[in-house]
């Protein structure tokens, strides 16, 4: 029997070894490939390469002179969403701490660059996160060591989300430094969490906190003896947020287009949306403001053309709007905005949201609709995603498994303003029972320090 269980355990750590060094050839592959395709002219690639070209040298600089890092790791810029009023909350509560922001992809870092929030010190940096592999994880980590020290002048590290890096946890682990996940979300028979997914499975439990947004993921992850706690999502603070930003500066000149007839706002809409919102029948007094996911001058003029096939005066935002972002605008039944960053501000006019990407890989974001207190339609596709799957449950958001569906649902809503009524107030019930996330986690990370 010892003889057995001594030969399953060597057995055990050599496939735990295999699977190391398997990913270690990944991860150089992946690398490999990356320059490739950047050195094809590829821009997502060259972006990526481009980031990992900065100098390091504000890093090394600041660990020189004594700072030391609250290290937080985003993938990209919904992960920094996320973990943005954390950090926030954070810095009020420790004033003196240096951040050390990371983004593995291209998008998260170059959207920073640009919108650096007011709280952003001159002694924190920002920073590419290095390819998990041996060499790179521990060159990055020597830049974060003082002379004559060993272990990195980091005070804790946060991944947010599924930003789990075996390599980058060991090293860090192996120099004891706290390690926690924040804001996970996991969903059952979703890689790693299914056969075949041990080695890295066993990365989650080097944290030394995982703060999940629901009590789902808790359940989870203990089936595979990985301890857990909920946390909340952030994202609710920082939706709320932006809202009060909002509702401080209205857009008046919108709110005159509307004009009190009930508004549809249909939030990063992609065709199957755009399709069911022709295919309903528009009662008279009510409006349409399309924001597409995406879109090109071609597409909106099609758009156009078919809205005003169907007997309606369309708006185009960027004709009215392309200087002045406040600008008059004039009447009409459909509003095609083609532009970026304005979403928040529109659903401020709506009456009931519908939010595109249902009928493909997921739904965009069902948040600030929700903190407005609109009611939610979407397509099916909604699994992935905690918070729309709690707010289907309160009744607050309706799925529609075909565009015809979606069509339908929304007349039946539009006829009955009792409904948009009740359903909003249980949206924004929602949206406030789920705030202070950001606080909570703060102080977690607080309790990390000796």
């Amino acid at each position: 029997g010892g003889l057995d269980f001594a030969h399953l355990q060597t057995k055990r750590h050599r496939t735990l070894e295999l699977m190391r060094w398997i990913h270690e050839l990944g991860m150089q592959m992946y690398g490999l490939a990356i320059g490739l395709a950047a050195s094809a002219g590829y821009t997502k690639a060259k972006a990526w390469k481009r980031m990992r070209l900065d100098s390091l040298d504000h890093i090394r600089t600041t660990t020189a002179a004594g700072r030391t890092w609250c290290w937080v790791h985003c993938a990209s810029v919904g992960e920094f969403e996320q973990a943005r009023p954390v950090m926030e909350a954070y810095r009020e509560a420790s004033p003196k701490a240096s951040f050390l922001l990371t983004f593995f992809s291209p998008s998260g870092y170059e959207y920073f660059v640009k919108n650096q929030p007011s709280w952003w010190r001159v002694d924190d940096a920002m920073a590419a996160f290095p390819l998990d592999t041996r060499r790179s994880v521990s060159r990055f980590l020597k830049t974060l060591t003082r002379e004559g020290e060993s272990k990195p002048a980091v005070e804790w590290a946060a991944a947010v989300k599924y930003e789990v890096w075996p390599e980058w946890l060991r090293q860090l682990r192996a120099a004891d430094v706290p390690c926690v996940l924040l804001a996970a979300h996991v969903i059952a028979g979703r890689w790693p969490f299914r056969i075949g997914g041990a080695w890295y499975r066993k990365a989650w439990r080097l944290f030394d906190a995982i703060w999940v947004q629901q009590p789902i993921s808790v359940g989870i992850l203990q089936a595979f003896g990985i301890k857990a706690e909920i946390g909340g999502d952030p994202r609710f603070d920082r939706v709320f947020q932006a809202v009060e930003e909002a509702k401080k500066n209205p857009d008046q000149a919108l709110d005159e287009w509307v004009k009190g007839r009930l508004c549809v706002v249909a939030g990063s809409a992609w065709g199957e949306e755009q399709e069911a919102l022709q295919k309903s029948s528009w009662a008279d007094g009510s409006c349409l403001i399309i924001v597409p996911h995406e879109w090109s001058a071609a597409s909106i003029q099609e758009q156009k053309s078919r809205w005003e096939n169907l007997g309606k005066n369309v708006v185009i935002w960027s004709e009215y709007r392309a200087q002045d972002t406040m600008a008059r605008l004039p009447e009409g039944d459909v509003m095609l905005v083609d532009a970026m960053g304005f979403l928040t501000r529109i659903y401020a006019v709506a009456d009931v949201a519908v939010v595109g990407g249902g009928f493909g890989a997921g739904i965009h974001n069902t948040l600030e609709p929700a903190a407005y207190g609109i009611p939610i339609l979407t397509g099916p596709n909604i699994h992935r995603f905690a918070e729309a799957e709690a707010m289907r449950e309160r009744g607050c958001l309706q799925t529609a498994s075909t565009i015809d569906q979606l069509a339908r649902e929304l007349e039946v809503v539009l006829c009955d303003r009792s409904v948009l009524t009740r359903e909003g107030a249980v949206a924004l019930a929602f949206a406030h029972e789920n705030r202070g996330a950001g606080e909570r986690l703060a102080q977690g990370l607080l309790n990390l320090r000796p």
